[in-house]
């Protein structure tokens, strides 16, 4: 990779080209394209790693739709507001 320097106050300092890193990137994509052969386990695991991800999320909004119906199922039971004991709040201040 071809560097060139940078002057940042007075220092000898390096940044990679980004027209350079482009045709790399381009280059590896086409050299993956002409062979499958290391096509296809990059692919599988690509697809490894979006089954994981969708299978959490799937997982996540199956806890919030089962809570939400809990919480609506005990709302309808014991109605909005907290259940009368019957027990004086004065001696809980």
């Amino acid at each position: 990779m071809r560097l060139r320097p940078a002057s940042l106050g007075g220092r000898d300092q390096y940044r990679h080209e980004p027209d350079h890193l482009m045709e790399n990137i381009r280059a590896f994509f086409d050299y993956l394209l002409e062979n499958p052969v290391f096509l296809v386990p990059l692919l599988i695991l690509g697809a490894v790693l979006v089954y994981g991800i969708l299978k959490r999320l799937f997982k996540v909004v199956a806890i919030v739709v089962i809570a939400a119906g809990l919480y609506y199922l005990l709302m309808e039971y014991f109605g909005p507001g907290a259940p009368d004991l019957g027990l004086d709040p004065a001696i809980f201040c």
